[in-house]
């Protein structure tokens, strides 16, 4: 019937969008890869190749690979791999689970002003997740996580001065 045509070529539609994607992936983490290559201590494609292995983006799955990645680029600065490094301590993923160590890098994390990290921080302090239970230190992170609002979505931030009487975008 026209219908199971019609189903037909839809599948193989998503097929061949599915292998693109999967394609573009490849490329990318071959890219980050070589780049690495070329400059090993560069904490922005340590924390691409990092994430990369963690979603497993044009490459295996691989979680303590991508805990290994993301403390190299954490021990040099990197914010969002301060953060990740942060939560995967706190899951167990790729690493032992140690709370204390979560919420070191968290902390690490949400003084450079990373907003998921002063959440999870935030909620640490809340629970006395590695940290002493401390509703003060939980109410200032929270709060300053949450002065951000538009929480690093530029869309957000243009919408937010857009409604302001007075201004002109």
């Amino acid at each position: 019937s026209d219908l199971s045509v019609q189903i037909s070529l839809e599948l193989e539609r998503i097929q061949q969008q599915v292998r693109k994607r999967e394609e573009t992936l490849e490329g990318s983490f071959r890219c980050f890869e070589t780049g690495h290559e070329l400059d090993s201590w560069n904490p922005e494609l340590l924390y691409w190749l990092a994430d990369s292995y963690y979603w497993g983006s044009g490459v295996q799955v691989d979680k303590e690979m991508a805990a290994a990645l993301y403390r190299r680029a954490a021990d040099r600065g990197h914010s969002n791999a301060q953060y990740c490094l942060g939560v995967l301590y706190s899951d167990g993923e790729g690493v032992n689970r140690d709370e204390v160590e979560a919420a070191a890098w968290l902390h690490k994390a949400a003084e450079q002003g990373n907003t998921g990290a002063q959440v999870s921080l935030g909620l640490a302090f809340k629970t006395g997740s590695g940290v002493p239970r401390d509703y003060a230190q939980a109410a200032m992170w929270l709060r300053r996580a949450g002065e951000k609002e538009d929480f690093g979505d530029p869309a957000a931030n243009q919408l937010q001065n857009a409604e302001q009487p007075g201004r002109s975008v």
